[in-house]
């Protein structure tokens, strides 16, 4: 045994409990990975509202816009039939 970098330890445990420990040590990360499981289930939920949400978002933000550019052209239209029909009557 050296000195110099101190004591050695032996973590060995009696065989008997080794099987106990390794049992437990399974269980134990039976049940955190089940949590991560639905931990992640729970996150990819979360995502998908999200998802919905932005693009229900879109959709509006996408359709308040056609209908301003919409109106625009039928302004547009408006003032060339307008203009158009004064030319006829005063053509110069």
């Amino acid at each position: 045994m050296s000195t110099i970098n101190g004591p050695v330890r032996n973590n060995r445990h009696p065989t008997g409990n080794r099987a106990r420990i390794n049992r437990s040590a399974s269980v134990r990360l039976g049940k955190q990975a089940r949590k991560v499981t639905d931990d992640l289930q729970e996150l990819g939920g979360i995502a998908g509202d999200a998802a919905r949400e932005k693009l229900g978002q879109l959709r509006d933000n996408a359709s308040d816009y056609y209908e301003e550019k919409r109106e625009e052209v039928h302004q547009v239209e408006r003032g060339l039939s307008n203009s158009s029909g004064n030319n006829r009557s005063n053509p110069y």
